[in-house]
Order: C-alpha cells, then sequence, then structure tokens
C-alpha cells in the first residue's frame, strides 16, 4: 500500500506539474479560486515524500498519511483537469486580442506611412 500510494502521489504531481507549465502564462486563479490551495498541497505532498526516502524505517507508519496525501493529490488534479476548458478559452481570448492588436497597429503605421509618403510627394512635385 505504501509503494502504490507512493507512485499515485508521484503521478499526481507530474499531472500538476503538466498543469504548471501548460498554463504558466496566464493567471489560473482567475479561473479556479482554490488554485494556489493546490500547489501549497502539491508542496506539501513533495516534502512528505522526500521525509519518507530520507527515513524508510517508518514507512509503514506513514502508509495512511500517504493515502490521505494520495486522495487529497487525486481530488485536486481532477479539480485541475475540470478547468482546462475554461483556461483553455481564455487562452484563445488572449490570442485574438493580441492578434487584433498588432492589426491595429500595422494599420495605424501603414497609415502614416501613407500619409507621409503623400505629404512628400506633394512638396517634390508641387510647382
Amino acid at each position: 500500500m505504501y509503494e502504490a500510494a507512493e507512485a499515485g502521489m508521484l503521478s499526481a504531481l507530474d499531472s500538476i506539474r503538466a498543469f504548471r507549465q501548460d498554463y504558466k502564462d496566464i493567471v489560473v486563479g482567475d479561473v479556479l479560486d482554490s488554485y494556489t490551495d493546490k500547489l501549497v498541497l502539491a508542496k506539501r505532498a513533495q516534502d512528505l515524500l522526500a521525509r519518507g526516502r530520507v527515513d524508510r524505517a517508518s514507512a509503514v507508519a506513514r502508509v495512511s498519511e500517504y493515502m490521505s496525501t494520495f486522495r487529497e493529490l487525486r481530488a485536486a488534479v481532477e479539480t485541475l483537469e475540470a478547468a482546462r476548458d475554461d483556461l483553455n478559452a481564455r487562452i484563445i481570448a488572449q490570442v485574438r486580442e493580441s492578434r487584433r492588436f498588432t492589426l491595429q497597429l500595422c494599420v495605424t503605421v501603414l497609415g502614416i506611412l501613407v500619409a507621409a509618403v503623400i505629404g512628400i510627394w506633394s512638396v517634390v512635385t508641387a510647382p
């Protein structure tokens, strides 16, 4: 049971790490209020695993703590996975807004260049 709980915790921590990497460029807390709680839980689980590797003698005593932490991590991963759709929609909206801004900037610069060329042309061709 100890090893199964440890493997489950490691798998959940990998999922949380992947989630953090996938959404590193947006503010997840706006969509998922409990996001920081999930990160604190992951840190606590990492610390628990590190302590368990140092002190293997008390592995049997830690089984209930490992199982409890695994269950919490599993619930956290399920919550994070459920938030993916909203976060993906937010990323798409940010990309659209960025493209819109770039297009507006290009049109503005092009307009200034055309106005400058027309102004120079009218000065050069003036009698």
